[in-house]
């Protein structure tokens, strides 16, 4: 039996991924092999306290810069203060496509307990 369009070779979409915590180190061990995007989605305030540099601060204009234009295997690291907001926007971006998405852990408070202390913990 043909289909509707016999010329084309039609793919299903791929299913929606499976977030991934990742630790702290983990996710500074990614930042050394280049092709990670690594998203903060903590408030403008939060970072004023406390930051880990490598990461963007993810706003309404970057959100959608990601969803519009960014390849949807780009694997991306979110972090928060301590894993519930990034977890959320780790399922949120996996439920539009994306494919490569990793939560830190315990947040930048954890960051701050294993990985650099210099980073204030709030």
């Amino acid at each position: 039996m043909q289909g509707a369009f016999p010329e084309k070779t039609i793919n299903a979409p791929k299913p929606p991924a499976r977030p991934k915590n990742i630790t702290p180190a983990e996710a500074q061990g990614l930042m050394g092999q280049g092709g990670y995007r690594f998203l903060d989605v903590r408030t403008h305030e939060e970072r004023d306290i406390a930051k880990v540099d490598g990461f963007d601060l993810l706003d309404q204009e970057l959100a959608q810069e990601i969803l519009n234009s960014w390849d949807k295997e780009t694997p991306m690291v979110f972090m928060c203060h301590f894993g519930g907001r990034s977890s959320q926007a780790c399922e949120y971006f996996a439920g539009q496509g994306f494919q490569q998405v990793f939560n830190v852990d315990g947040g930048i408070d954890a960051w701050s307990e294993t990985v650099d202390s210099s980073v204030p913990r709030y």
